[in-house]
């Protein structure tokens, strides 16, 4: 009788455990959905996918590792919802969590892949959407940086070279007037990795996934040399170095160099949930409308 009783207790602890743990957020993604409804969603016009390229990194002691993944992917369902009161029907792949994120390897728990398995995962990926029904796809990019852009890009080529099936790059603007009015610290403190933005976000999906108690501010003058202009101008010169306990090295400067050892720069103590939900609309308006003219330029025919 001890035995059953312990027994059903597990059960019953592992099933609030997996509610804890999972919970399906509408729109469902592809991962979420029966073979019968991916059928049935295509069959009813969903002939776009999104997939999202994200990663699994550090971002400091207060966010999660997922946070590269689990934005783009809550923006991405937020503008799915959107487009579908329109009549436009799309499609969420299940998101790539690993990127080209070797300059983070020094923390732990941070994963990357090298840019040849990046890259042959999103084609091989890309391929099975096509096989499925898919007309034409949309590759978000939910982790930033020369690299990851480079391994996206080379995909998104060879896709369109292969299977002749329009693909698109979205990756969310890092500075806009409209951010920096729902943002309540300076830029470029606040867009900085791990830093105000992101770290609203997390609150808004998931608050506890955020350490609180971590909260603090971080401005080092290596990272204003970084953050203060423009992506495109960050790294003049791109370079290795950074010596890897595998042996391997990173393909880029790395967050310690310019965040005084603590993986993110900027003051997170500003972060709000209020914040993260207005910067999810902001986002997801953005995608839903780069998704809108994607699909109306794939239509267009170029002899």
């Amino acid at each position: 009788m001890h035995i059953a009783m312990v027994s059903n207790r597990v059960d019953t602890l592992k099933v609030h455990v997996m509610d804890e743990l999972y919970q399906v957020k509408g729109p469902k993604t592809i991962a979420e959905m029966t073979w019968v409804e991916v059928a049935e969603e295509i069959k009813q016009g969903a002939k776009t996918a999104i997939l999202i390229v994200g990663a699994n990194e550090q971002h400091g002691p207060h966010g999660p590792m997922f946070i590269d993944t689990m934005l783009p992917l809550e923006q991405a369902r937020l503008a799915v919802m959107k487009l579908r009161k329109e009549g436009i029907r799309v499609l969420i792949a299940p998101p790539i969590p690993w990127a080209m994120s070797h300059h983070h390897l020094p923390f732990p728990g941070s994963m990357a892949l090298r840019s040849t398995t990046l890259t042959n995962l999103i084609v091989d990926l890309c391929q099975s959407l096509i096989d499925s029904g898919i007309e034409r796809i949309a590759l978000v990019i939910g982790h930033g940086g020369a690299e990851q852009y480079g391994c996206v890009a080379n995909a998104r080529l060879e896709v369109i070279e292969r299977f002749g099936v329009p693909v698109g790059i979205y990756n969310s603007p890092l500075t806009s007037e409209e951010k920096r009015q729902i943002l309540k610290g300076p830029s470029p403190w606040s867009t900085a990795h791990g830093g105000e933005e992101e770290t609203a976000q997390i609150m808004a999906i998931a608050p506890k996934l955020v350490d609180k108690s971590s909260l603090s501010k971080n401005v080092p003058k290596e990272a204003e040399a970084i953050y203060s202009v423009p992506s495109t101008l960050r790294y003049p010169v791109r370079q290795g170095g950074i010596r890897l306990r595998s042996g391997r090295y990173a393909v880029a400067p790395g967050p310690r160099d310019f965040t005084a050892g603590k993986g993110f720069a900027g003051d997170v103590t500003m972060a709000t949930e209020e914040t993260g939900r207005k910067l999810l609309e902001m986002h997801s308006d953005h995608m839903a409308a780069w998704i809108k003219v994607m699909i109306k330029e794939s239509e267009k025919k170029y002899v």
